[in-house]
């Protein structure tokens, strides 16, 4: 297993594969989530070695299921298959290492849903663990499975609320599976032939699926279950696959350990969209109980006590989001790159409550004035923004930036409990912060570049570099708008402007994080990062070679793959290989398996495998692999 380094969704570099060398910015909250159709639509990732896992493991994932599963011809129950490593037919000692899904246990008295996981102890021989919690349609839960092989036993948590293990009965079969596959959506089946599944396709919505070869415990589950995992995360290093699934298109939902990338299957690129999951960059939770606010999430929540204190058992959590949010209709024109969301699993708390809700805006930057200073509520990130009734309580004076917002939440709340909020104003004397849109690295030789482009931009001076070495501990600065005049802002700007700084003093074999401040002429500051950066001067090779898209695409008869391969200091022969394969990584055709001297080619395929045969109509990969680099594209063969 190799250790995962996280990369980017929305702009990212990969500079080698096995180490992956670039984690860059997030999308703001929950950014996007993947919607299933149900009929036949899924994601594969192939056979996934890294996800075949026998021993201990934790399965993690966010889902909203709109309805119960219908009638299925394929299974003889009712089921949403969830996540799955397995492959059809009983040809194998097992066919089925982990499948997660939501079942109706009792089709003769009635629907009866819950969440099972089932293995194969052998062939034909299912292992089902049925859990207590049932389901709850049309709202997100965030759902875990933890298998404990020491104890031979099954967990489930629903929304952070931990269930009783339940002890299975036979153990998985070591020797199974071991030409099946991972996907998401769908269940195999009794009957052989390809790894495609015949049934068990999710209705609903999928978000931040995790799956991790141990044991999370249940403290550090609750504690991220509403935040983008990141290095600090204390099982980082045991991410067997990490999917935010925040594309906004495509036919690639992104694996951010870098191993296993999944594939849309009989989907389109329309069922990615904007999601409502309660996911941010920071959170607290807590079960029916107050929350204090800490620096990562300034909110306070005091409930009630005696009849206006919530039910038992009822999960929370406060969060924040370090982006500015994905619309801003509705707002006043200063928007800052902070907003905060609450979520609960149950708006109405099991009764009646009362809840004071305190936002502090101590942290928050640009503010100079807070009487101007509104605060705006919506749903979700598909709601509208509207003011609030929100009361201003100032800590210090009018022109400090300290203070908080009060409101009260009851049971009859317009919105309920959840909710999503930031402050704004149309003050002139609170500026918009700096509005960041990417910021990358590159590796060269000499050393690390720097590159980040602005939105917008409102009276800022510069930026100041700040790089600590090995850990996150310890940033120094290494270069400011005062002295380098490439730092210097743009002062005013409704365009995009783009910045780059190298730095030199780096060493080889170390990891650098960066951390960008922009300043503002009135001396406010605001962050962007932080960019951790791997320096290995091999992987400049990656800033060398180029694959391009080929052309014609769609194709027939025959089609065109140029690729260019620039020399590097001391090397100027590479093994080169470029081969063709179906979505599910099977070898059709090799196009080029040799040693080439650097320059430019261009390759043609004409539709046929290695037999000769012309393929059947399709979409296929072409990937490109020189050294132990590689690059993949998509290509449609039209026969």
């Amino acid at each position: 297993m190799l250790t995962p380094n996280l990369r980017s969704n929305a702009f990212f570099i990969i500079l080698s594969i096995g180490i992956l060398v670039i984690t860059n910015l997030y999308g703001q909250g929950a950014s996007n989530a993947l919607t299933f159709g149900g009929t036949d639509e899924y994601v594969t990732f192939g056979s996934a070695p890294q996800l075949r896992i026998l021993d201990s493991l934790t399965i993690e994932l966010w889902v909203n299921m709109p309805t119960a599963p219908g009638n299925n011809i394929t299974f003889p129950i009712n089921l949403y298959a969830l996540v799955t490593y397995g492959t059809n037919g009983e040809t194998q000692a097992t066919n089925q290492i982990y499948r997660l899904q939501v079942t109706d246990i009792d089709l003769t008295s009635g629907l009866d849903y819950r969440y099972q996981i089932v293995h194969e102890s052998g062939a034909g021989t299912d292992v089902v663990t049925t859990f207590t919690t049932p389901p709850v349609f049309g709202q997100w839960s965030h759902i875990v499975v933890q298998r404990d092989t020491t104890t031979s036993t099954y967990r489930l948590m629903v929304n952070g609320d931990v269930e009783t293990p339940v002890t299975y009965a036979d153990n998985l079969d070591p020797n199974g599976a071991t030409s099946g596959i991972a996907i998401l959506s769908g269940g195999f089946g009794s009957s052989p032939g390809s790894n495609t599944p015949p049934g068990g396709f999710l209705v609903g919505t999928m978000d931040e699926v995790r799956i991790w070869h141990t044991l999370v415990d249940t403290t550090t589950l609750r504690n991220w279950m509403n935040r983008k995992v990141t290095s600090s995360h204390p099982y980082f290093n045991k991410l067997a696959g990490y999917w935010r699934l925040d594309e906004s298109t495509g036919f690639t939902a992104t694996d951010e350990t870098g191993n296993n990338d999944g594939t849309l299957m009989n989907m389109e690129t329309t069922d990615w969209g904007t999601s409502t999951a309660p996911i941010g960059d920071a959170s607290v939770f807590a079960e029916s109980a107050d929350i204090t606010e800490t620096a990562s999430v300034p909110i306070d929540v005091v409930f009630g006590t005696g009849l206006n204190a919530p039910g038992a058992g009822f999960s929370l959590a406060t969060i924040q989001v370090n982006q500015a949010p994905n619309t801003t209709s509705g707002l006043l024109s200063n928007v800052p790159n902070v907003y905060w969301e609450i979520w609960s699993e149950d708006t109405l708390f099991d009764g009646d409550f009362t809840a004071t809700v305190r936002f502090h805006f101590d942290n928050v930057p640009g503010i100079a004035d807070e009487v101007n200073l509104v605060l705006y509520r919506r749903n979700d990130a598909t709601g509208t923004w509207s003011p609030t009734s929100a009361t201003l309580f100032d800590e210090g004076n009018n022109f400090d930036g300290t203070g908080y917002f009060e409101i009260t939440i009851t049971e009859l709340t317009a919105g309920g409990f959840s909710g999503q909020y930031i402050l704004t104003s149309s003050d002139v004397d609170n500026p918009l912060p700096v509005q960041l849109s990417t910021f990358n690295a590159q590796i060269f030789q000499e050393g690390i570049k720097l590159l980040w482009e602005t939105e917008s931009e409102l009276n800022n001076q510069g930026f100041e570099v700040w790089r600590s070495m090995d850990n996150e501990d310890n940033y120094v600065l290494v270069s400011s708008y005062q002295t380098n005049s490439d730092l210097q802002g743009a002062g005013n700007s409704n365009t995009k402007q783009n910045y780059e700084f190298f730095d030199s003093q780096v060493v080889e074999g170390h990891t650098y994080y960066y951390i960008l401040w922009d300043v503002s002429y009135d001396g406010s500051r605001s962050s962007h990062g932080p960019l951790k950066v791997v320096f290995e001067k091999n992987s400049a090779l990656s800033n060398q070679f180029t694959l391009s898209q080929n052309y014609p695409n769609p194709f027939n008869p025959s089609t065109q793959i140029p690729f260019q391969i620039f020399p590097v200091e001391g090397k100027n022969l590479f093994s080169t290989r470029l081969i063709i394969t179906d979505l599910l990584g099977r070898e059709i055709k090799t196009l080029v398996n040799d040693v080439l001297p650097a320059g430019t080619y261009t390759f043609s395929w004409d539709g046929r495998d290695n037999n000769n045969r012309i393929v059947s109509s399709g979409m296929y990969l072409y990937t490109l692999q020189v050294e132990n680099r590689l690059f993949t594209k998509k290509m449609m063969f039209i026969h």
